[in-house]
């Protein structure tokens, strides 16, 4: 064995786009869901997102893996893990704002 053969890709350890848009629009509609029971549900949802938000963007602006990233994946995969994360973000925001103002 060559020890070019241990080096490791770091695709094989980021979470796939479908699995990041998953993540983040499943909490944004679950967000959006609890708006129909209080106003104020949807901030509930909040704090995952941030956790896994955290976990992503860390990735990706690390110093080290953040340009294997975008070299591998390409700046599409940042991009789209950004705009996931507004969608998980925005959703349950929008869907609180809408239903406070339905409520007042």
């Amino acid at each position: 064995m060559t020890p070019l053969q241990f080096l490791a890709e770091v695709t094989d350890k980021e979470p796939s786009l479908v699995e990041i848009w998953l993540v983040f629009a499943g909490l944004g509609v679950l967000g959006a869901f609890l708006a129909r029971a209080r106003w104020w549900a949807p901030v509930l949802v909040l704090p995952a997102v941030l956790l896994f938000a955290v976990g992503i963007v860390g990735e990706i602006t690390d110093p080290y893996v953040g340009p294997a990233i975008r070299s591998e994946l390409g700046l599409s995969y940042v991009m789209q893990s950004i705009v996931a994360i507004a969608t998980g973000v925005l959703l349950p925001l929008m869907a609180a704002w809408h239903a406070k103002r339905r409520v007042a």
